[in-house]
């Protein structure tokens, strides 16, 4: 999940534009803002220590 931040965070200072500028981007009309996807890619994991 890093690597993938890291590549967003180089794309937006290629665009010109700050990493804040792509947060409520979605890569896809039927997807979640970026915000949203880290939350979900991290959901199943929580809780789950035992």
């Amino acid at each position: 999940m890093s690597g993938r931040l890291e590549k967003a965070e180089a794309f937006a200072a290629w665009r010109g534009s700050g990493s804040d500028a792509l947060l409520p981007l979605r890569l896809a009309p039927d997807m979640f803002p970026l915000t949203t996807q880290p939350r979900f890619a991290a959901k199943p994991t929580v809780g789950s220590t035992r």
